[in-house]
C-alpha cells in the first residue's frame, strides 16, 4: 500500500502563482509536440524553485545559469500514485493520443486538474482558425471596393493555403482573425477614398466604430498600413513623395499617412513667420502676422487650415527651410534687418500636410517661392515632393553644384546603398528636373552636405536675393 503523503498541486498553484504559470508551460510544450520531452527549462521566479521541489520532489529540479531546469521523468516517478489518483476521482479529462510511455497521461491529468484548464489541441485549433479566416477572407473579397483591398484579399489566401498569412501568424481567436480581415479591406477602401486629410483618430472611429481601432503600432495599422502600400501603386508614389524611407517597413507605415489619415496635430502642423492672415467662415485670424510683428514664429496647425481662406499678403515671397535650425536663423536675421515682406515656412524634413496647405494657400497668390535644404538625393527629393503635393512653383535655394562644390569639405560621404539609389534615380531623371545637377555632383564626389553645415553663411545673401 503506497502511503506516499497527498501532494495538493492545485492548492500549491494557488500559494504560489509562478507555479501554476510553469505547470501551463509545461502542459502547452506538451500540446505542441504530442508528447513529453525528457526535460524543459524554466524561467526563473521568486518561489519557484521551491515550490517544484515541493511538487517533484529536489532530485528533479536543478538551478542552471538561465532558470531552472526540471527533469520530466523525475518528476513523474517522483509525483505520488494517490496524487494521481485523486485527480481520476475528480474526474479531469485525459489527454487523447498523447501518452509517450505509462503514466505520461495521467501525469498531464494531474497537472490539468491543478491549474483548472482543459486540455487543448493546438493543432485543430489551428485547423479552425483557418478555416475561419479563410470564410472572413471569402467575405471581405466579396464586400472589397478597391481593387487594392481586392489584391490583397486574395494575396493573403494564397498565403494561408501555404501557412504563411499573416493574419494567422498572429495566433489570434478565430473572432479576432475574421474581424482583422474585415477590418484591413474596409481601411484600405476607405483611405483610398479620402479627400480632406483626416486624424487616424476620427477616420477610425467612422471607418471602424472605433476611435482607437487603428492605433498604431497594433495589429490592424500595421496589416492595413502593409496592404495598402504592397497592393496599391498609388499609395507607394505617394510615400515615395513623402522622402525616402529607412525601409520596407517604414514605408509600410507612411501609407495611411500619405493617402491623408494623419496620426497627431503635431505631425500635421507648420511652423512659420511672415504677415499671414486667413479668414474662416467670415472670421479673421491674423495671430501669425502680429506675432511676426513681435519677431516671433507661430504654428499652425492642419485644422487652423482647413477650409481657410488666406488674405492677400504683404509679402514679396515665400522662402521654405527643409531644417529647423536655419529656418530660425533666417528669422532671426529678418528681424535683425526688419524685413517684415516675407513668409517664411520650415518643412522639417518631408512637409506635413499642413505645410502643404500653407503652400497651396500662398501659391494662389502668385507669390514667388523657393525651398532650401540639405545638398542630397532627400533633400532633392523633398523639393520636388513639395512641388507635386503643392501644385506650386518652387525653386531651389543654395541647393546648386556651386553651392556643393564650395562646402563639399564639410560635408560625409555617401554609403555604397545611397550610391546605388542615386544612380539608379540619375538613371531615369530628366536632365530639366528640380536638383539634377546637384545629384549628377554629389555623384561624382560621393559627398553630401547638411543644410545646417553651412546655411549661416548664407543668411545674408539670401536675404537680400
Amino acid at each position: 500500500m503506497d502511503t506516499s503523503p497527498v501532494v495538493d498541486l492545485g492548492q500549491l498553484c494557488r500559494q504560489e502563482p509562478s507555479l501554476a504559470l510553469a505547470l501551463g508551460q509545461m502542459l502547452d510544450r506538451l500540446e505542441r509536440r504530442g508528447k513529453w520531452t525528457r526535460t524543459i527549462t524554466l524561467p526563473p521566479a521568486p518561489g519557484l524553485e521551491a515550490a517544484l521541489r515541493t511538487a517533484f520532489s529536489g532530485p528533479a529540479v536543478k538551478r542552471i545559469a538561465h532558470g531552472i531546469l526540471l527533469d520530466l521523468r523525475c518528476a513523474r516517478a517522483a509525483l505520488p500514485a494517490t496524487a494521481v489518483a485523486a485527480t481520476a476521482v475528480a474526474g479531469a479529462v485525459p489527454v487523447p493520443g498523447r501518452d509517450e510511455e505509462p503514466g505520461a497521461d495521467s501525469f498531464a491529468r494531474v497537472l490539468y486538474s491543478a491549474i483548472g484548464r482543459p486540455p487543448r489541441d493546438p493543432r485543430r485549433e489551428s485547423l479552425e482558425r483557418d478555416l475561419a479566416i479563410e470564410r472572413a477572407l471569402g467575405d471581405a473579397l466579396a464586400s472589397a471596393s478597391t481593387e487594392a483591398s481586392r489584391s490583397w484579399a486574395r494575396a493573403e489566401l494564397r498565403a494561408l493555403r501555404r501557412g504563411q498569412s499573416e493574419i494567422a501568424r498572429g495566433r489570434h481567436a478565430p473572432s479576432v482573425a475574421m474581424r482583422l480581415a474585415r477590418d484591413v479591406v474596409r481601411t484600405v477602401d476607405a483611405a483610398i477614398a479620402v479627400e480632406v486629410p483626416v486624424r487616424i483618430q476620427t477616420f477610425s472611429a467612422k471607418v471602424l466604430g472605433s476611435s482607437k481601432a487603428l492605433r498604431p503600432p497594433g495589429d490592424l495599422f500595421r496589416l492595413a498600413s502593409a496592404a495598402l502600400h504592397d497592393h496599391d501603386a498609388a499609395t507607394r508614389e505617394l510615400v515615395e513623395l513623402m522622402g525616402v524611407p529607412a525601409s520596407l517597413r517604414a514605408a509600410r507605415s507612411l501609407a495611411l499617412e500619405a493617402r491623408g489619415v494623419y496620426r497627431d496635430e503635431v505631425a500635421a502642423s507648420v511652423l512659420c513667420f511672415g504677415p499671414i492672415v486667413y479668414v474662416k467662415q467670415r472670421e479673421r485670424f491674423d495671430d501669425v502676422a502680429r506675432h511676426a510683428a513681435r519677431g516671433e514664429s507661430s504654428r499652425l496647425v492642419q485644422h487652423q487650415l482647413r477650409d481657410a481662406v488666406l488674405e492677400a499678403p504683404r509679402a514679396r515671397r515665400v522662402t521654405i527651410f527643409e531644417n529647423l535650425t536655419p529656418y530660425l536663423d533666417y528669422v532671426d536675421e529678418l528681424v535683425r534687418r526688419s524685413v517684415r515682406d516675407e513668409i517664411v515656412v520650415c518643412s522639417s524634413g518631408q512637409a506635413s500636410w499642413a505645410v502643404v496647405r500653407l503652400i497651396e494657400l500662398c501659391a494662389r497668390h502668385g507669390l514667388p517661392m523657393r525651398h532650401a535644404g540639405d545638398l542630397d538625393r532627400s533633400g532633392v527629393i523633398i523639393l520636388r515632393s513639395l512641388v507635386r503635393r503643392t501644385g506650386a512653383r518652387i525653386r531651389p535655394l543654395c541647393m546648386g553644384p556651386a553651392t556643393h562644390r564650395r562646402f563639399a569639405a564639410r560635408g560625409q560621404p555617401i554609403t555604397d546603398a545611397e550610391k546605388a539609389a542615386l544612380r539608379d534615380l540619375l538613371a531615369r531623371d530628366p536632365e530639366d528636373a528640380a536638383g539634377h545637377d546637384l545629384l549628377r555632383e554629389i555623384a561624382r564626389t560621393g559627398v553630401w552636405i547638411e543644410q545646417e553645415a553651412f546655411a549661416d553663411e548664407c543668411l545674408a545673401r539670401i536675404v537680400e536675393v
